[in-house]
């Protein structure tokens, strides 16, 4: 059986254009192999020990026909996390070997202005400017590369995030457990993905027995349905209408017991398997009022890099796709430990 990964990405491809699509898989699996290697110390390098100085890298030898390129690296030098040799040294060898890498750090000037002129939430930072256009392998590396002014950034979620600028935040969503625990996991999540049902059916019951019903920790659970499922965002609205009936964890219960009927006379029917008041379900399911509550999660969770599901933050921490209650255990007591 062939593997799959574990989270379910939002971005799709034109089959049609197989040398495009050859070339933005080539980038995409280099990045993706990035995401899964395991965390290793950074020594992030400067040639200057001046803080918020920058420091130039030299390329390796130009192709032929490309552009000279600039990518900025904007990081922070004190981010344990913010690791960025491999990605720079990919984008030298293999995307666009012209790149000239200036890193520049959020704490000097330069870097404040960077960040406040492109909106950035996640470091490190990727920034390429307008040059790259002119590059052979441009047009292969477009889906990954987001345009902001006349920069194009690295997508975050096509890179590893060592740290956020503000980590995501809570809204007013569902919260599993003491709204006073320690450590708070978020949880960007839908009830059509597969790899989102495993972790409700799986990893939550031990998280609930070890660390949710023992105060330690608290689940909030963020909507993030992808367009790609036909029935995620009416599935979403309608557990935002058992929340408005202070029922959302049955309900979410229900939904994700039952991934393969979402349809919605089955979201009715799950409505009154517990108990809520059809009345004010139909009419909140059908008029759509809680459309724009779910749009601000999928919106929130763009802003701080999230692309697939499920997508969790543990005391702003990442951690991407259906991961092993191990995983989550070494995240909550090393957030336990920082607290004690």
């Amino acid at each position: 059986m062939p593997s799959k990964r574990d989270v379910e990405v939002r971005f799709t491809f034109d089959p049609g254009r197989l040398r495009w699509l050859g070339g933005v898989l080539v980038f995409f699996i280099v990045l993706y192999l990035l995401l899964q290697t395991s965390e290793s110390p950074n020594n992030f390098v400067t040639s200057t020990t001046l803080a918020g100085a920058a420091t130039t890298t030299q390329p390796p030898l130009p192709v032929v026909g490309d552009p000279p390129i600039l990518m900025i690296v904007l990081n922070d030098r004190t981010c344990s996390a913010c690791d960025t040799r491999e990605i720079v040294q990919t984008t030298q060898t293999k995307i666009f070997p012209t790149v000239e890498v200036e890193e520049v750090d959020i704490s000097s000037e330069r870097g404040k202005r960077l960040l406040s002129e492109l909106g950035l939430n996640t470091l490190p930072a990727y920034i390429f400017n307008a040059s790259v256009e002119g590059a052979g392998e441009f047009s292969n590396a477009r889906s990954l590369l987001v345009k902001v002014g006349g920069r194009y950034v690295i997508n975050p979620s096509a890179s590893k995030v060592g740290r956020f600028i503000e980590p995501p935040g809570e809204d007013d969503d569902p919260v599993l457990g003491d709204p006073g625990a320690p450590v708070t996991i978020i949880a960007f999540s839908e009830f059509e993905c597969p790899f989102c049902g495993r972790f409700a059916q799986d990893t939550l019951s031990k998280l609930k027995e070890e660390y949710i019903d023992t105060g330690k920790a608290r689940l909030v659970f963020r909507d993030f349905p992808l367009s790609k499922h036909d029935h995620a965002m009416k599935a979403a609205e309608a557990a935002e209408c058992a929340d408005d009936q202070g029922m959302f964890w049955e309900y979410h219960d229900l939904l994700f017991q039952n991934q393969q009927e979402l349809g919605v006379n089955s979201l009715r029917k799950y409505a009154r398997d517990i108990g809520l008041d059809m009345g004010e379900f139909n009419q909140c399911l059908d008029s759509g009022e809680n459309t724009e509550e779910v749009m601000a999660d999928i919106a929130d969770g763009s802003n701080v890099g999230v692309s697939g599901t499920p997508q969790f933050f543990i005391n702003g921490k990442p951690l991407e796709g259906d991961k092993d209650y191990i995983q989550f255990q070494e995240l909550i007591e090393d957030g336990l430990k920082k607290i004690a």
